[in-house]
């Protein structure tokens, strides 16, 4: 209920009787992505990347995340090698857990108190939106970011069901550029729609 309101128990309130505020953010570290995303993503939302094999998914999502304290949940990749993409992104490592399991992560993430997690990928999940869904819980309990990287088809779009894109908060399509990778924000609940080329060095 907000404050100074008479309104009840599962009442509705009026937009404007509720204050303006700044909604938080946690910011890549790519400039152009978030400048156009208003300083990065909101806290408390999940994000779906996807691409074709080879443009960068992993090493570019790892980079955003890396900027804070962050779990990285890697069951398709061993440990050495998930620690091998985290550096070459220029992460400091002291600030990046690893986990080859999905199962329990969200335990790890708030002991280790995790500000965007990264679960690469969802493919190794039972049920793709089921495990996007409880992300998205979680990331809204901890006011955190999750990074949820997706197969893509030869056309370019996600693999799996459509209902993912519907649940995530967050759309970012990856596309091979001359001059590294296109990230296409193709749905935002927030901010407009657009794109940026960003380099992968």
């Amino acid at each position: 209920m907000v404050e100074g309101s008479s309104a009840a128990k599962g009442a509705s309130v009026l937009a404007s009787e509720l204050e303006r505020v700044e909604l938080p953010r946690l910011r890549t570290g790519a400039r152009e992505l978030d400048q156009l995303l208003g300083g990065g993503p909101a806290r408390g939302s999940t994000v779906l990347i996807y691409g074709k094999r080879g443009t960068g998914k992993s090493r570019l999502t790892y980079r955003f995340a890396s900027a804070y304290r962050c779990l990285v949940v890697h069951p398709e990749m061993a440990l050495e090698v998930a620690r091998h993409v985290a550096e070459s992104t220029g992460a400091t490592l002291e600030r990046v857990h690893l986990q080859a399991e999905l199962e329990g992560w969200q335990a790890e993430a708030s002991r280790v108190r995790a500000r965007a997690v990264v679960i690469d990928s969802l493919a190794a999940a039972d049920d793709q939106v089921s495990e996007l869904r409880a992300s998205q819980r979680w990331a809204r309990r901890s006011s955190s970011v999750v990074y949820c990287i997706a197969h893509a088809t030869k056309a370019g779009d996600h693999r799996g069901s459509t209902e993912l894109a519907h649940w995530a908060d967050y759309e970012w399509r990856l596309k091979p550029h001359e001059a590294g990778v296109e990230l296409e924000v193709r749905k935002t609940r927030l901010e407009p729609c657009g794109a940026v080329v960003l380099s992968l060095a």
